[in-house]
Order: C-alpha cells, then sequence, then structure tokens
C-alpha cells in the first residue's frame, strides 16, 4: 500500500498558527516538516530545536538570531540555525519558509499530522551525517549567489536535512520534456513559492488491483506544500506566473545529489566517511 499525498494550499486553508500580524502553517512528512509563515513588519516570532533548521526569505527582510549570533536574510538568502533557541524577526512585510526535522514540537501541529502517527515504515529512518565544520553555529548563505555561478541544482544541507531552492522560472514548463520519476524509501516535500503549478502523481501498480488507484493532478498555486509519498512517481510542472519558483526538501540529505556536487555548502557539512578537512 502507498501513503496517501499530502497537499496544503497556505492561501486558502487555515494556518496552524495565527497570532497578531502573523501566521503559521505547517505540513510533515515523515522525517521533515516545513512550516510557512506570513508576517508584518516588526512581528517576531522564536522557539527552541533540538536539531538544526533551515530559514528561507524568499523576498529577504528577515533577521534571524541564534544565541547571541544574528543574521539579516537579503533576497532569496537562506539560515541554518544551531539547536537551541532561535528567534524570527519581520524587518519589512514578507514570508519566511522553515524547515525542521519531524522531531520538533512543531511538527506535532502538522495540518496532517495523523497520517503519520502510527509511523511511517516505508521510509529510512535518518542517521545524522557528520558534525558541520567548526561546530554548530548560525551560518548564511546566497542562493542568488550559487545560481549566478551557472547550474541547474544547488542543494545545502545540515546533518539530517536537505533544502534545493530551485531559481524562478520565467516560463511556463514545455510538457513535452516532464520527467516523472521516483523514490524508493524517501519522501519529497515541494513548496510552491511563486506561481501556478500542476503535481502529476502515479501511484504504481501492484499485483493487487483493489490497491490501484487513478492518477493525480494537483493544480496548486502559492504557496503550498505538497508531501510526495516514497515510491510515488510524480513530476511538477510550472504552468502560469510572472515567475514560478519552487522548493525541494528531503530528510535524509540525497547522496546522489551529494556526490554530483551539487551542495553549495559541503565544506561546512561534510558527507559520511569524512570529515571537515577531507572535504
Amino acid at each position: 500500500m502507498f501513503r496517501e499525498a499530502s497537499i496544503g494550499r497556505h492561501y486558502e486553508d487555515a494556518p496552524q498558527f495565527a497570532g497578531e500580524g502573523i501566521r503559521s502553517w505547517i505540513t510533515r512528512g515523515a522525517n521533515f516538516a516545513v512550516v510557512c509563515t506570513i508576517g508584518e513588519a516588526g512581528v517576531s516570532f522564536s522557539g527552541a530545536m533540538k536539531d538544526e533548521q533551515f530559514v528561507y526569505a524568499l523576498e529577504g527582510g528577515v533577521t534571524v538570531s541564534a544565541g547571541a549570533a544574528s543574521a539579516q536574510l537579503g533576497i532569496e538568502d537562506l539560515a541554518i540555525t544551531p539547536p537551541g533557541e532561535w528567534t524570527i524577526l519581520f524587518d519589512r512585510p514578507g514570508m519566511v519558509v522553515q524547515l525542521i526535522t519531524a522531531d520538533e514540537v512543531l511538527a506535532r501541529q502538522a495540518s496532517n499530522a495523523a497520517r503519520y502517527a502510527e509511523g511511517a515504515t516505508e521510509v529510512a529512518p535518518v542517521e545524522p551525517w557528520p558534525e558541520p565544520a567548526g561546530g554548530y553555529r548560525l551560518r548564511r548563505y546566497s542562493t542568488l549567489e550559487a545560481y549566478a555561478r551557472g547550474g541547474l541544482v544547488h542543494a545545502f544541507r545540515t546533518r539530517k536535512l536537505m533544502m534545493v531552492p530551485y531559481a524562478r522560472f520565467l516560463e511556463p514548463r514545455d510538457e513535452t520534456a516532464l520527467t516523472p520519476h521516483s523514490h524508493a524509501d524517501f519522501e519529497q516535500g515541494s513548496i510552491g513559492l511563486e506561481g501556478e503549478w500542476i503535481h502529476h502523481l502515479r501511484v504504481p501498480w501492484t499485483p493487487n488491483r483493489r490497491h490501484w488507484r487513478p492518477d493525480m493532478h494537483l493544480q496548486v498555486g502559492s504557496p503550498s506544500t505538497l508531501i510526495i509519498p516514497a515510491g510515488v512517481i510524480h513530476t511538477s510542472q510550472g504552468i502560469a506566473g510572472e515567475g514560478m519558483r519552487l522548493i525541494d526538501v528531503f530528510a535524509p540529505p540525497r547522496m546522489d545529489f551529494s556526490e554530483r556536487g551539487w551542495v553549495d555548502n559541503a565544506a561546512d557539512y561534510p558527507m559520511p566517511g569524512k570529515t571537515a578537512s577531507h572535504v
């Protein structure tokens, strides 16, 4: 049996948290959760994490603090915060995306938390990768600078998570050149930040016809989050918008992306079997 996909249409669904000047939507997978937060200027929110987290600011205008350190995030910047207390401040109105591990308290508040109440044996567990070079600390990266160097994929990883913030697509995707594929033992989160998308999903046939399902073609706007189950064939198609922007998330980090040299912060986060001095 295959797990049902989870879809959060944050532009029309009720948020999991709402306060004065702030709203947050939470969608989880087996090993990770995605938190999309829209806030007004001057509003901040905070918490404490057991693990590192990603914080991504498409439009910038966000200050991230962890311990005694802080970093201002500009357009298309991301930060990694160390375990412990953190604060996110909106310097101007905007949205941030947090990628966290499923062990965090926030993951329990996800809109689809009930789907994982009994675990997910089809998904491989996370084995932490080596500790970061120089120890845990607040780190900031520019995805604009990454894509300016060329290349179609620029990934970033922690010990347990991987984030792939793609460059803006300016034209609808050619429907004759899609890339349907599946992942045997890990899920994918796809976060729509700009534009309109169709996520195409196909559940493979099993010998038991009663388990067969019709294909799904989920049309969504932005912001939105889709959790694609392990084993399900999928491909995403940007169809409209001045720009179409998508983030993919995985846990644990993908070894294939890492071996291809697609990880921009590889020097900070060594692969298994290596230390910082070997990178």
